[in-house]
């Protein structure tokens, strides 16, 4: 099965208006801890892969695309923290982590890092 969540499109020029927005929230609770949000594929049966999760922000011809954006929230006692885990095996080799930084080309159609 999909499920596809789809907010509107624009379609042509209309002024200044943008596409739709797709939000996601957990519960607030008055005086406990708030709900969390969990986003998972299924583990894969025997003779085949999990399901990759993918985030992308669009392509942009005029402008900036978006960005991707990882924030944890503020906190007058321990702020959240950021952990990325790659899987571990003990057939083969662990998962691995890799960060890219985009690619420009000079005015001469160099690669600039």
């Amino acid at each position: 099965g999909m499920l596809r969540l789809v907010a509107g499109s624009i379609v042509g020029n209309d002024g200044d208006q943008s596409g739709g927005v797709v939000k996601v929230s957990s519960g607030h609770a008055q005086s406990t801890s708030s709900g969390n949000i969990i986003m998972n594929t299924a583990n894969a049966g025997a003779a085949g892969v999990s399901g990759r999760i993918s985030i992308f922000s669009g392509f942009s011809t005029l402008g900036p695309s978006g960005n991707i954006e990882v924030v944890t929230g503020d906190s007058q006692k321990n702020a959240g923290g950021v952990i990325v885990h790659a899987g571990y095996t003990t057939k083969s080799y662990g998962g691995k982590i890799s960060l890219n930084a985009g690619k420009t080309l000079d005015e001469d159609g160099r690669v600039i890092v």
